[in-house]
């Protein structure tokens, strides 16, 4: 499985972002906020996509899926 795009979240997620474009990621980016990810995400994402969301469990991730489903339920069809 190739990884196309990662979007890291916090303070760490920027470490990380640095870590994957040094390794040679063509897009990596970093936000503060799972609010900013699902941002991202609404905008880049398309039908089809294997998305993972990935982090510990004090991180919270989940609201990154919560806020991206948000937008998405929203978006008039």
């Amino acid at each position: 499985m190739r990884i196309d795009e990662l979007i890291a979240v916090g303070a760490a997620g920027a470490i990380i972002a640095r870590a994957a474009e040094k390794a040679g990621l063509e897009k990596s980016v970093a936000v503060n906020s799972p609010q900013e990810a699902a941002e991202l995400l609404e905008k880049n994402a398309t039908a089809g996509d294997l998305i993972l969301i990935k982090g510990s469990r004090a991180a919270r991730m989940e609201r990154v899926l919560e806020e991206f489903a948000r937008r998405v339920e929203e978006v008039p069809s």
